[in-house]
């Protein structure tokens, strides 16, 4: 008689998320991971000066890697970064966590008192997320104090917002390309960032796919 092969499990690993963010082409990445120091791009250079309020190495999203936290201490906390072109077609993709419900409290952007127009991305009263030009929403809410996967990705002519790893919103949006000094957590107009603790940071300049947004969901 034969016997029966035992067929045994997988074990098969998921890939490091940082890797899989490299091998899909990000061209800046902000892991905030670091305890004191700078904010290390890893890909682009644009390492950010970390001020104010923020709190380093916090427990992150991803797994052995800490993330920072900004509390709006009179406005205090942020990480500035030099100057660089945000042009469509981009996607922008991190994780985050916040418990706001401030009008505004700022994630990222390259506005300044100088360039009050330049693109921004915040968390608003509602909720959910928000950014301009044009100003589009993700509908979906965020501010449950629960770790969030966010995309957002702008061609030029369209946008969509995905919120762990589903699409939530899209339409048509003519954003422009913008030149400025990045900064996370903060802005030039007192926005700050209430109670958002901020994770993995990456910048593409191409359209992540949604089967690229929800496989990236699922390495957590």
């Amino acid at each position: 008689m034969f016997k029966k092969k035992k067929v045994l499990a997988s074990t098969a690993t998921k890939p490091p998320y940082s890797s899989i963010v490299v091998a899909d082409g990000a061209n800046h990445y902000w892991r905030f991971g670091e305890s004191s120091g700078s904010a290390i791009d890893s890909i682009g250079g644009l390492n950010g000066v970390v001020s104010g309020a923020a709190q380093r190495n916090v427990p992150g999203a991803i797994a052995g890697n800490g993330a920072i936290r900004f509390v709006d201490f009179a406005n205090s906390g942020a990480v500035d970064t030099p100057s660089f072109t945000l042009a469509p077609p981009f996607s922008l993709e991190f994780w985050m966590k916040t418990s706001s419900i401030a009008t505004y409290s700022m994630i990222f952007t390259n506005r300044s008192t100088a360039v009050s127009t330049n693109f921004y991305l915040a968390s608003i009263a509602a909720g959910s997320l928000e950014y301009s030009p044009p100003t589009k929403g993700s509908v979906a809410l965020v501010n449950n104090s629960q770790w969030h996967h966010v995309v957002l990705t702008v061609s030029g002519t369209t946008f969509q917002f995905y919120i762990d790893g589903a699409l939530t919103n899209s339409g048509p949006s003519t954003t422009p390309s913008t030149t400025g000094a990045g900064k996370f957590g903060n802005d030039d107009f007192s926005n700050s960032a209430v109670d958002l603790t901020l994770d993995e940071f990456a910048i593409y300049p191409l359209i992540l796919s949604s089967t690229k947004v929800a496989y990236h969901f699922s390495l957590r």
